[in-house]
């Protein structure tokens, strides 16, 4: 058989998912050696203390994060229990949730009529985005990667709610997206509501099935958020804040160069902004990224750029959005409203109740790290048949190409705070000290002081300290009230770990406001001096 015969025997998104998936595995596999950090030891010492103790695997998920986050506590537990918690399993599984979310936005913008090369360099531009990568450094916000898949299938059944099945798929999509991870529900719930309210006002062909499916769906979601609102205290933050957030989930980082790839990639996807009849305005409005250009000379932090940046996209989109319906292209319109949705939706609810984000690898940001992937496909499928073809995918390789640097460093700074083989190291030196210690009647207090960096000490260490020596030496606790007073406790400071030997003021800073002042007998202090790898108690304190 020939090589052209063999390769015509499957269909081309086998290949491209192929192709993506050699290209992850060569991008993430250092993620594949990450050691777990403290949200995955608490989640996993949670599960196993309610197994032990109640015989219900969830009985403490449910009074400690919720109901939502049972499957993915279940997977941790499953995947921590067979396998092993040194990490290469759950960070692979994280790394499988990602690719699985990254083959599901191939399928949405072929749905969208990408070309299979435009769909393959969008999805590969969401594969390796340093834009939310703390979803993988905390391994178990893979819930965030599954939600994505099933979000992206409730977003494309939106332009095709033609029947009660496409109905029930919109529904099922929906509801499994917000369960897998309900900590991002205000976004996914503001953007579909945002997208069929927009099928039900602006589709050119608006029947009365589809009129009553939108409005049915529109007002319950709608009013699902706004109760959420409702009990959930909402207080203002700053508009700078909101506008800097947009600006992070767009690039890592407000630099000439990425302003330059992102400005380029815009207008070819628009380029009827630079005819005549649009130019003055383009140019007014090109004018606002001008400091950007400057940063450095003018001292303008980071924040102020990121804000700059976010003013700039959000002028754009709007205007695009305008000149679209106002030209009645209802389809662009709503390709031009999706990007921007993706990342004011998913920003709104924690600006709302007082978390903004500013990071650009803030984990908060994954579902926003969508957007630039879907302009970056569609501004490359509308000139693929042009003779800006060329301009245009060398455009997208550069934007690849710094982006994929960018993840590097981010992965290979990950990595020397808290991969396996360090956390292997200190951890079998720190465990002699505790192999006999009387964990039923005696609670150990513990500082590290270390001439290594302090985030290697943190992600290694002290982040879930507790928690992790809860799930190393089975110290269960019946009373899940109860756990801040009966697993161990990792002190941030020297003065911290003095206090809790001497006065015990401090207690309340660990254990809780309700907390009173305890003073840790010498045999439960425990100092340790950690030079590079080296670990030593110190006696003399």
């Amino acid at each position: 058989m020939s090589v052209t015969k063999l390769f015509t025997l499957f269909p081309p998104f086998i290949y491209y998912a192929m192709l993506l998936l050699i290209v992850g595995i060569f991008v993430f596999n250092k993620t594949f050696h990450l050691s777990l950090i403290g949200d995955e030891w608490q989640m996993m010492w949670i599960v196993k203390n309610s197994v032990v103790t109640t015989g219900q695997w969830d009985l403490h998920i449910n009074q400690t994060f919720g109901q939502g986050y049972r499957m993915g506590a279940l997977i941790m537990y499953l995947l921590t229990e067979y396998f092993g918690y040194d990490g290469k399993t759950v960070y692979i599984f994280s790394f499988i949730t990602r690719f699985f979310a990254t083959l599901t936005l191939f399928y949405f913008l072929r749905k969208r009529g990408c070309s299979y090369l435009a769909a393959f360099l969008g999805s590969l531009f969401f594969l390796v985005t340093p834009i939310g990568l703390q979803a993988t450094d905390w391994a178990k916000n893979f819930t965030s990667y599954i939600s994505i898949s099933f979000f992206l299938l409730c977003i494309d059944s939106i332009y095709s709610l033609k029947s009660w099945r496409s109905i029930l798929f919109f529904l099922l999509t929906f509801s499994i997206s917000i369960y897998v991870n309900p900590i991002r529900s205000h976004g996914i719930i503001l953007t579909t509501t945002f997208l069929l309210i927009f099928q039900y006002f602006f589709s050119r062909s608006v029947d009365k099935k589809r009129i009553i499916f939108s409005l049915f769906c529109s007002l319950a979601i709608f009013f699902l958020f706004l109760k959420m609102l409702v009990f959930g205290g909402i207080t203002i933050g700053q508009i700078e804040t909101l506008f800097g957030s947009i600006g992070a989930a767009l690039l890592p980082q407000p630099s000439l160069p990425y302003l330059i790839l992102l400005v380029v990639t815009l207008l070819l996807w628009k380029r009827y902004l630079v005819s005549k009849k649009y130019l003055l305005f383009t140019l007014s409005l090109h004018t606002l990224i001008i400091p950007i250009f400057f940063g450095t000379f003018l001292n303008i932090s980071n924040d102020k750029l990121f804000a700059i940046l976010g003013i700039y996209f959000t002028l754009f989109m709007i205007y695009v959005f305008i000149i679209e319906l106002s030209n009645k292209k209802t389809p662009e319109a709503l390709n031009a409203a999706l990007p921007f949705l993706l990342i004011i939706c998913f920003l709104i609810a924690p600006w709302l109740v007082g978390t903004p984000i500013v990071g650009p690898t803030h984990r908060y940001l994954i579902y926003s790290a969508l957007s630039l992937p879907i302009i970056v496909a569609f501004s490359l499928n509308q000139n693929m048949l042009l003779k800006l073809r060329s301009i245009s995918f060398c455009i997208t390789s550069l934007f690849l190409l710094m982006f994929y640097l960018s993840l590097k460093s981010d992965i290979n700074e990950m990595y020397s705070f808290h991969n396996q083989n360090t956390a292997k190291i200190i951890w079998q030196q720190i465990a002699p000290y505790f192999d006999n210690y009387d964990f039923k009647n005696h609670t150990p207090v513990v500082f590290f002081d270390s001439n290594n960096e302090a985030a290697i000490v943190h992600d290694v260490v002290t982040f879930g300290f507790g928690f992790h020596m809860g799930y190393i030496y089975k110290i269960w606790v019946y009373d899940i009230k109860e756990m801040n007073n009966k697993l161990p406790i990792a002190v941030d400071s020297l003065a911290d770990f003095t206090s809790m030997v001497t006065d015990g003021k401090v207690i309340k800073k660990y254990v809780g406001k309700d907390a009173k002042p305890f003073i840790f007998p010498k045999a439960d202090a425990f100092y340790f001096k950690i030079d590079n790898l080296k670990v030593t108690r110190v006696e003399d304190f």
